[in-house]
């Protein structure tokens, strides 16, 4: 891992993985693999989508899927979509903090160790 300025752009999420990974691949095909994998994983992430739900871009799936593809910031839906698709565990580290980074892992890292 490797300290990177990314600026806020609405492409910051995807930029920072992007930029973690070592390889080549374009934050904006991280964006378009995770929409892709949230609309082929429905029922994982319907139940994020709720109409009172004021954290959340969009109070249908749908509707999250047409706002990322116009460059919505990323959420927490998106950083899962990418762990899940890549098959990586994500650790999320808040900038001035001194608590442990949080860790997404893949559903098969997670059912390996049961």
């Amino acid at each position: 891992m490797r300290k990177v300025a990314i600026p806020g752009d609405g492409h910051c999420l995807f930029r920072s993985v992007a930029s973690q990974l070592g390889t080549k691949m374009h934050y904006l095909t991280l964006r378009l693999n995770a929409i892709r994998y949230v609309r082929k994983h429905t029922s994982r992430y319907l139940p994020f989508f709720t109409k009172n739900d004021p954290f959340q871009a969009s109070s249908s799936l749908e509707g999250w899927c047409s706002k990322m593809a116009k460059n919505a910031y990323g959420d927490g839906v998106a950083l899962d979509a990418i762990c899940q698709e890549l098959k990586q565990p994500i650790a999320i580290y808040r900038r001035h903090s001194r608590q442990p980074p949080a860790i997404l892992l893949p559903e098969d890292a997670v059912h390996a160790s049961e």
